[in-house]
């Protein structure tokens, strides 16, 4: 990853917040690396800030104790980013760079889904491609495409498409 000195740094600050032995299991999460990335390499007037917030949102979204009101909801059904626009918030620079890096994070996002259908089917919690509301073979193959057709020297440089498409959305968890 080209910004490591940069990630390593957000990663300090993030063991100061939710502890060193939490962030450490997940230091070589895709999805934290992503959330990491794209502030700098899309060229966000405050590239830090922005992923500090990311990465901060993620761990918020994973602790246990609020994890409950960030689990997918049918009312997330309607728009495949809903559930995750908190987590991934990068106001400002190369648009191209920041829709890439969210379909990534869906690409992922929908792979987890499909991963976890027999653990959510046990445990009774909602799952939009069990219940039907996503269709993931449709869906998977739309986010692949897109995210092939855009070309963001960075981001396809440190996260391969291929790599991306075989990851799960909390993986490293």
């Amino acid at each position: 990853m080209k910004f490591n000195e940069e990630y390593e740094e957000v990663l300090r600050i993030m063991a100061g917040i939710w502890g060193g032995d939490i962030v450490e299991r997940q230091r070589d999460n895709l999805v934290l690396q992503i959330l990491a990335s794209v502030p700098f390499y899309a060229g966000s007037s405050n590239p830090m800030r922005v992923a500090v917030a990311c990465i901060n949102n993620y761990f918020l979204y994973a602790c246990e104790g609020a994890r409950k009101y960030f689990n997918h909801q049918p009312e997330d059904d309607c728009d495949l980013f809903s559930r995750i626009s908190l987590l991934y918030i990068v106001p400002s620079g190369n648009q191209a760079v920041i829709d890439k890096g969210r379909i990534l994070l869906e690409l992922i996002m929908i792979q987890d889904h499909m991963t976890d259908s027999e653990a959510d089917i046990r445990t009774g919690k909602y799952n939009p491609v069990v219940s039907g509301a996503w269709e993931y073979n449709r869906i998977r193959d739309e986010l692949i495409k897109q995210a092939a057709c855009m070309r963001t020297e960075g981001l396809d440089m440190d996260f391969p498409l291929d790599i991306v498409m075989n990851r799960g959305f909390w993986e490293g968890a």
